[in-house]
């Protein structure tokens, strides 16, 4: 699993590091703890909640930044199938069990179960391919 510095983060963010610190100590960086300020560092999953009150995955926003700024983060096939499996998990933690027997049978979704069904998804035809292909 991925982990963002500080540094880091102000630059996917568009921010100052002091801006990063600021939203840690006003926890709109959901569910982190801080061991020691020296060595700060989010994880990937790590939820980011904007003005609009709009939670957004810290994988979400380094995604969208390297599209819109072109680049690509180069990973080779073991890392991807790790990173898809870790994503895979994060969600059946979340929905407590596979996507088959959680968000497939539900019949009614609301707009974030709808962004993590279509996600979910994604993840999961992701890593069957890449399965599928390096087997």
């Amino acid at each position: 699993m991925r982990r963002y510095k500080v540094q880091e983060l102000a630059k996917y963010f568009g921010v100052s590091e002091n801006t990063i610190f600021l939203w840690i100590s006003q926890g709109r960086f959901m569910d982190i703890k801080i061991i020691t300020p020296v060595a700060i560092s989010i994880d990937e999953n790590v939820m980011w909640r904007a003005q609009t009150d709009e939670l957004i995955s810290v994988t979400d926003v380094v995604r969208m930044w390297c599209e819109e700024h072109g680049q690509h983060q180069k990973i080779n096939r073991d890392d991807e199938l790790d990173i898809l499996s870790d994503e895979i998990a994060f969600f059946e933690k979340k929905y407590g069990g596979p996507y088959k027997k959680t968000l497939y049978l539900k019949e009614k979704l609301n707009e974030l179960e709808k962004r993590d069904n279509d996600e979910w998804k994604y993840l999961l035809k992701r890593h069957g391919e890449n399965k599928y292909k390096h087997s």
